[in-house]
C-alpha cells in the first residue's frame, strides 16, 4: 500500500482496524513520577566511555562516589581484579590482531 502511494485513510482503515478494536488494559499499579533531568557531566561522560571503546575496543565501567563509598575492601579489589584482567586481556587481542597483519 505504501509502494502504491495509497492514501492515509485507507493504510489507517487497513492496519489500524485489528489493534484499534481491542480494549486497553487497565493501568493499576501506575505511579507517575515527577521527571529529573540527568547530570549533563554523567551523560558526557558515558558519552566519552562509549567512544573510547569503539575506538580501543576497551571497555570501561564508571562508578558513582556513593557506590564506591558502599563498596567494602573485598569488593573493591575484586573490581580492580576484573579491570585488570579485563585489561590485559584486552592488549593481548591487540597484540594478535597486529601480529596477524
Amino acid at each position: 500500500m505504501l509502494k502504491k502511494g495509497s492514501a492515509v485513510s485507507a493504510l489507517k482503515k487497513k492496519i489500524c482496524k485489528k489493534s484499534c478494536d481491542k480494549k486497553r488494559p487497565k493501568l493499576s499499579s501506575w505511579k507517575d513520577e515527577p521527571f529529573s533531568p540527568r547530570d549533563e557531566k554523567e551523560v558526557e561522560t558515558e558519552d566519552m566511555i562509549e567512544k573510547m571503546k569503539l575506538e580501543t575496543g576497551m571497555g570501561m565501567k564508571m562508578y558513582k562516589r556513593e557506590d564506591m563509598m558502599s563498596m567494602s575492601e573485598g569488593d573493591m579489589e575484586t573490581m580492580a581484579a576484573r579491570e585488570a584482567f579485563s585489561s590485559e586481556r584486552q592488549a593481548a587481542q591487540m597484540e594478535a590482531k597486529q601480529q596477524d597483519l
